[in-house]
């Protein structure tokens, strides 16, 4: 498989959903790269040039690695503005266990792990 590098539309649609399946919002992946939401939201509408250490900040932040994350870029109309789902829910369900106290938080993990042992 042979890297290429990817247009400026491609970049950025992929970097739209990349956050989107990271389950973060804008001002959230702008926090990481200590900048507002609106640059990320230009960096993904292919109107602002996204830096080599922004690049690589996001793309660690979301869990994709460098090497392999334009490897397969598709369509960059793509996707749309349609939130993935699983991602919607892991950003819910991580507020509540971040309000939960650190005792309550050690129960959970304790039952998520006995319960992924049974499987």
């Amino acid at each position: 498989m042979r890297s290429r590098v990817p247009e400026k539309s491609e970049l950025a649609a992929q970097l739209k959903r990349y956050r989107y399946d990271a389950g973060l919002k804008g001002d959230e992946a702008g926090a990481v790269i200590g900048k507002k939401a609106t640059t990320v939201y230009k960096y993904e509408a292919g109107t602002l040039w996204v830096s080599p250490g922004d690049l690589r900040a996001l793309l660690n932040e979301y869990g994709v690695n460098m090497v392999t994350a334009f490897t397969e870029v598709g369509d960059p109309r793509a996707g749309g503005r349609k939130k993935d789902e699983s991602a919607l829910r892991w950003r819910k369900m991580r507020a509540y266990y971040d309000m939960m106290g650190p005792a309550k938080q050690r129960t959970l993990l304790d039952v998520a792990r006995a319960m992924a042992e049974d499987f």
